[in-house]
């Protein structure tokens, strides 16, 4: 019986290793997540190719805007979740705003860093965060040359906001669960931390039929920001800010 070569051993030991690790990461960790505090974990570990979702923005029942978010697994493990919002109608000081949000998500479901660019008539601004082991260093610059630097502490759980919506499809939902959020408002450029709550099972009208979807609410710069996140964790409804409505479209 011939005896295979010490480096041909090694190739099929690393082939093994390597695929057993593949095998852990997208089938037996994303199960143990269930039950824990929902995260980039729990949202993204099952997602193995690019996710579209549209939304139309409305404003006191009338159509003002749309928004679309991407989640695009990439080949070295990573995630980039990217989100490109327009206001076209209906709010004159919010008319021509584009806001783009570029976050990247580490293959063991860290942030590492985000841009928002907000785009109008009357400013332009882009915020840049960047993870650094236990901080979370913020830089935001204005077409006028105002330069703000923040840091904070960052919460290894946590997720960020994409856009106008402070929230991420979560799935794995219960009454009572939370997870921390930080919340960065497009307008000002501010960002802090906070936590997002689900309230309450509730049941909505979403493409004409009842849907059940938990209530999920995120208390901010004196604002609250709501989501209706069905059982699946799809997001079919949002109120990021007082009057704003996001409601998820079919396509």
């Amino acid at each position: 019986m011939k005896i295979l070569s010490p480096l041909v051993q090694s190739c099929i030991l690393l082939f093994w290793l390597a695929m057993t690790g593949l095998l852990v990461k997208r089938e037996i960790l994303p199960g143990l997540w269930l039950e824990a505090d929902p995260s980039y974990a729990a949202a993204l570990s099952r997602r193995l190719t690019t996710e579209d979702t549209h939304t139309r923005i409305e404003c006191f029942g009338r159509r003002v805007g749309d928004s679309r978010t991407t989640i695009r697994p990439e080949s070295d493990g990573t995630y980039l979740i990217e989100t490109l919002t327009r206001m076209d109608a209906g709010v004159p000081e919010l008319a021509g705003l584009t806001i783009h949000s570029l976050s990247t998500v580490d293959f063991t479901y860290r942030l590492r860093r985000v841009t928002v660019a907000l785009r109008s008539a009357a400013a332009n601004a882009t915020l840049r965060g960047f993870v650094h082991g236990d901080e979370l260093e913020l830089i935001t610059e204005t077409e006028g040359g105002e330069r703000r630097v923040e840091r904070m502490p960052y919460v290894a759980s946590g997720t960020a906001s994409n856009g106008l919506s402070p929230f991420i499809n979560m799935p794995h939902l219960t009454v009572g669960k939370s997870w921390n959020i930080q919340m960065i408002d497009p307008f000002t450029q501010h960002a802090e931390w906070t936590t997002a709550r689900v309230e309450e099972l509730v049941e909505i009208r979403w493409n004409d039929r009842p849907v059940e979807c938990f209530l999920v609410t995120a208390r901010a710069g004196g604002r609250v920001a709501r989501a209706w996140i069905d059982r699946e964790g799809r997001i079919l409804r949002e109120e990021p800010f007082p009057g704003l409505v996001m409601i998820r479209e079919v396509r």
